[in-house]
């Protein structure tokens, strides 16, 4: 269909006419779609940029997924590897059992803070701790 003066139908026939006829709808409407692209261009960037500038909510809900009882890997697979590993053959889990299994690993997956965990000869996961080195840097567990 080209150009002509035939009538068109709908909401579409209403616009073409109305703009036809009228160049201070068409600059407000191209107008308004420029505000509305930008605006929303703003907002797309401020919100990636605070995502990727607070790491803390990524970290704390990492945090949050450990427990005690996981294994080791699920630790290394969650925080990236261990800083160094010790082993503690002097720490006394079991007064009755040998002792010499347990391993103290920790890790610094930023330096705001750390995670201590002790392991049994099985690599699994006894207990652990979160240690913070930033004020900025508070976790609930």
């Amino acid at each position: 269909m080209g150009d002509t003066d035939e009538p068109r139908e709908g909401l579409a026939g209403r616009v073409h006419a109305l703009t036809r006829r009228n160049l201070v709808v068409v600059v407000v409407l191209f107008v308004s779609s420029v505000v509305t692209a930008v605006s929303t261009l703003v907002t797309a960037v401020g919100v990636v940029r605070k995502s990727t500038t607070d790491w803390r909510p990524a970290e704390y809900s990492k945090l949050r997924s450990l427990r005690g009882g996981h294994t080791i890997e699920r630790f290394t697979q969650i925080l990236g590897h261990a800083a160094y590993r010790v082993p503690m053959p002097e720490f006394v889990y079991a007064p009755d059992e040998d002792n010499s299994g347990l391993t103290k690993h920790v890790f610094r997956p930023r330096e705001d803070y750390r995670v201590e965990v002790i392991t049994d000869r099985s690599g699994t996961t006894l207990v652990y701790a979160v240690t913070s080195c930033s004020r900025a840097f508070k976790p609930a567990i």
